[in-house]
């Protein structure tokens, strides 16, 4: 799976990954470009993630849509609620933390609050989940003294690294892009394999990706309220208020995607064709051009 993806709400990603291994035993995700947030949640439910020194995957901390119509930090949203509450509870009066309880009592929806958090424990269950399932499954002992692996040890570094992709303070901003060498550093621990070391796959999947992308815009598909899937069955855009761009190899049920040498069938010919028509009837549940949010 080819992804390029802004990211959007985590509901659509655990559907997202419920239909891709009701069909597939493994799923590769190929990243060229960017898969952000929500998206940083779904690549990482792959067996094997392909990216190179460009790529770039994203924090994971749900965001909060202000009054002035901006996307703030949500996690820093609890944060600041949590600094005035310790404010006030260290107060010796309440006179003293006046405007900081008038100021609680408008901007924070206690409502809101538990979105947010809920939003946050999701991702993180759902990565320590898919994460120890999939990426971790062949983990059975460690690199350096060969010491047996368990399911606890799996989960827990699992955990480890949603808490991590999680942490506004670590990132510092929700659209910064996290690359290959922090994937792969100490702090993280994930191995990615590097398409651009193997001169041949990266000519494929750069060529394919260009091709693919200058393609879509032919077809006046590739603003921000589209899905574009490339099946063996031809160019399918579906309507959405978000921007990915997804690519199936399309093989059955019992067939494996692990064999990333296959790219090649990938590359279908794109004969020149009339705009498609929409995989669905109605708009289907997608996510906006917009980072990981709550409802």
């Amino acid at each position: 799976m080819l992804v390029e993806t802004t990211g959007g709400y985590i509901e659509v990603v655990e559907r997202i990954y419920n239909v891709f291994r009701n069909h597939y035993t493994f799923v590769n995700f190929i990243v060229p470009n960017y898969a952000y947030s929500a998206g940083t949640v779904l690549v990482l439910s792959g067996d094997e993630i392909y990216m190179d020194y460009y790529a770039v995957l994203g924090p994971i901390d749900p965001q909060l849509e202000n009054e002035n119509d901006r996307f703030v930090s949500g996690l820093g949203y609890l944060s600041k609620y949590q600094d005035l509450v310790d404010t006030i509870n260290d107060a010796s009066s309440p006179e003293q933390v006046r405007a900081e309880l008038a100021y609680l009592l408008k901007k924070f929806d206690p409502a809101e609050l538990f979105d947010l958090d809920q939003a946050q424990k999701h991702s993180e269950e759902l990565l320590e989940s898919w994460l120890s399932k999939h990426k971790f499954k062949d983990w059975n002992e460690t690199e350096s003294n060969k010491t047996p692996i368990t399911e606890t040890e799996r989960r827990a570094r699992a955990r480890k690294i949603a808490e991590t992709l999680g942490k506004p303070e670590r990132w510092h901003s929700h659209g910064r892009g996290i690359g290959l060498r922090e994937l792969q550093s100490d702090e993280i621990k994930l191995k990615i394999v590097d398409f651009g070391q193997d001169a041949s796959l990266n000519k494929l999947i750069r060529g394919y990706y260009d091709l693919f992308i200058d393609y879509c815009r032919k077809l006046g598909a590739n603003t921000s309220n589209h899905i574009v899937l490339h099946t063996p069955n031809g160019i399918r855009r579906v309507w959405c208020l978000a921007r990915k761009t997804l690519t199936l190899c399309g093989q059955s049920s019992t067939a494996s995607c692990r064999p990333i040498q296959n790219l090649q069938k990938l590359l279908i010919p794109l004969k020149k064709q009339s705009v498609p028509r929409p995989m669905m009837s109605r708009a289907p549940v997608c996510a906006p051009p917009m980072p990981m949010q709550t409802r």
